[in-house]
C-alpha cells in the first residue's frame, strides 16, 4: 500500500484534476456564449441569439458543479495539506481573499444574467452579463495561478532557524514569474474552454438532420474559430516564453522537465519522452542533438548553456516524479503543436470556402460550405480532446516537476502532509464518491442539455 504522504498527493492530484476542467471550461465558453448572443443581437439574427441563450443553461450547471468541486478542493487542502495552508494565511492569504470576491462578483452576474432574459433579451447588455462572468470566472483563475507562481518561486518571506520572517504577504503579486505565468495558464484555460464549445457545434452538426439547423451551427462555428486560432496563437507565444523564464529562474525545475540529469551542458539534445531509472539514469527516450541548445532563448546557438540537476544534489525529485513531470511535459508540447496546425487548417478553410449551392453535406473539399467539411469537424473534435489532455499534462509537469517541494525552498510536501493514517480511508472515500458524482453529472449534462439542445 502507498504511504499515507503519497495517498494524499493522489487524492488532491485527483481532485484537482477534475475542478480543473470545469474550472477552465467556466473561463473560457462565456467569451463564446457572449460573442455568439452580441452578434445575434447586433445582427438581429434571432437564431444565433436564441441559439447562444440555449447553450448558456450550461454555464449555469457548470458553475454549480464547480462551486462544489472547488470547495471540496478547499477542503481537501486543508485537511491533506494543512502546514501548506498554515504558511499560506500568514504569507499568501490575500490572493485567496480575492479570489472569494471574484466568485462571489461571478455568482452575482450568473444570476443577473438568467433573471434578465426579458428584461434584457434585445439589449447588448444582456450578453455583456455574460462577457463579465467570464472576467470574474478569469480573475479567480488569475489568483490561483498567482498562488501558484509563489509556490513555485516564494517571495516576500525568509525561513531563519524554523521561523518565517520578514513576511509580506503582498509580494505574492510580484514574483518575477508571474507575469508569464499568469498569461500561459489562463489562456490555456480559454483555449481549453472555447474548445469545448467547438467540440458541442461539431457534435450538434454531425448529428443534426435538418440542414436550417445546421446552417445555424455552422455560423455559430464560424464566429467562434477565429477566436480559438487567436487564443492558440498567444498560448503557444507565451508557452515559448515560459520555457525561457524556467530556465532562468527555476533551473531546477527546467531540468526536471527536459530530463536533463548530467549537469548544465552545451549541445544539448531535445530528450522526447523515456524512463528515469532508480539510478537516474534516462533511457528509451528519442534525441534530437542539438535542439534544446538551439531553441533556449531562441538562440539557435548550438552552444546554447542549458540547466542540468546533479544526482548527488539535495532535494531532487524521485525518478519517478522526473519520469511523470518530463513525459506529461512532452505529451502537452507535442499535443500543443498538433492543436496549432488543426486550428490553421481551420483558419483557412474558413477564409476560402463558399457555400455549396446544392447543401451536400459532410464535403471533404475545404473550399466548399466550411461547416459541412467532416474531416474539419472532426479535426476539431480531436483538437478539444488533445486540448483536454494537453490542458492536465501541463499542469502535471508543473505541479510534479516542483516536487518535492510544496513552495520551492520554503516547505517540502512531506512536511505538508497530513501524516495521519486515519484520514486515508475518509479521504479516498470521499473521492470516490466525488469522481462517482462528476461521472454521473456529465452523463446528465450530455442526456439532459446537451442532447436538448
Amino acid at each position: 500500500m502507498l504511504p499515507v504522504y503519497d495517498i494524499d498527493r493522489v487524492v488532491f492530484a485527483s481532485s484537482l484534476a477534475i475542478h480543473i476542467i470545469i474550472a477552465s471550461i467556466t473561463i473560457g465558453m462565456p467569451f463564446a456564449i457572449g460573442t455568439l448572443e452580441l452578434y445575434g443581437i447586433l445582427k438581429k439574427d434571432e437564431n444565433i441569439k436564441n441559439l447562444a441563450q440555449r447553450i448558456s443553461t450550461l454555464i449555469l450547471v457548470l458553475f454549480a458543479i464547480g462551486t462544489l468541486s472547488g470547495t471540496i478542493v478547499a477542503v481537501e487542502m486543508y485537511t491533506l495539506f494543512p502546514k501548506f495552508m498554515q504558511i499560506v494565511s500568514n504569507t499568501a492569504i490575500i490572493s485567496l481573499y480575492i479570489e472569494i470576491l471574484a466568485f462571489f462578483m461571478e455568482s452575482l452576474f450568473v444570476g443577473i444574467y438568467f433573471y434578465s432574459f426579458k428584461k434584457y433579451n434585445n439589449s447588448v447588455l444582456h450578453p455583456i452579463f455574460m462577457y463579465i462572468i467570464g472576467i470574474f470566472a478569469t480573475m479567480s483563475g488569475f489568483l490561483i495561478i498567482t498562488l501558484n507562481s509563489f509556490m513555485n518561486y516564494p517571495v516576500g518571506i525568509e525561513y531563519l532557524d524554523g521561523q518565517y520572517i520578514d513576511i509580506n504577504p503582498y509580494s505574492i503579486f510580484f514574483t518575477p514569474i508571474e507575469f508569464i505565468e499568469v498569461s500561459h495558464g489562463i489562456l490555456a484555460s480559454l483555449e481549453f474552454g472555447l474548445s469545448m464549445f467547438v467540440l458541442f457545434i461539431s457534435y450538434k452538426i454531425l448529428k443534426e438532420k435538418d440542414i436550417e439547423n445546421i446552417k445555424i451551427y455552422g455560423k455559430a462555428l464560424k464566429l467562434i474559430i477565429p477566436i480559438l486560432f487567436l487564443s492558440i496563437l498567444l498560448l503557444g507565444i507565451f508557452g515559448i516564453n515560459s520555457i525561457d523564464t524556467l530556465a532562468k529562474y527555476q533551473p531546477v525545475k527546467y531540468s526536471i522537465l527536459e530530463a536533463n540529469l548530467n549537469g548544465n551542458i552545451s549541445n544539448a539534445p531535445e530528450n522526447l519522452f523515456g524512463i528515469v531509472t532508480n539510478n537516474y539514469t534516462l533511457i528509451d527516450s528519442i534525441q534530437i542533438p542539438n535542439l534544446q541548445s538551439l531553441l533556449l532563448y531562441e538562440s539557435f546557438n548550438p552552444n546554447t548553456i542549458v540547466p542540468g540537476i546533479y544526482v548527488n544534489e539535495s532535494y531532487i525529485p524521485s525518478p519517478n516524479d522526473i519520469t511523470i513531470a518530463h513525459n506529461s511535459f512532452d505529451i502537452m508540447a507535442i499535443f500543443g503543436f498538433l492543436i496549432f496546425f488543426i486550428s490553421l487548417y481551420g483558419l483557412i478553410s474558413l477564409i476560402i470556402s463558399k457555400e455549396d449551392k446544392k447543401d451536400k453535406k459532410f464535403t471533404l473539399n475545404p473550399k466548399y460550405t466550411f461547416y459541412m467539411n467532416k474531416l474539419l469537424l472532426y479535426g476539431l473534435i480531436l483538437l478539444s480532446i488533445l486540448s483536454l489532455i494537453s490542458l492536465e499534462t501541463g499542469w502535471i509537469a508543473a505541479e510534479v516537476g516542483r516536487q518535492p517541494w510544496t513552495i520551492y525552498g520554503i516547505l517540502l510536501t512531506v512536511d505538508a502532509a497530513n501524516l495521519n493514517p486515519g484520514i486515508v480511508p475518509i479521504a479516498i472515500t470521499f473521492e470516490l464518491i466525488y469522481i462517482a458524482l462528476f461521472v454521473l453529472s456529465i452523463w446528465a449534462i450530455k442526456r439532459y442539455f446537451i442532447d436538448k439542445l
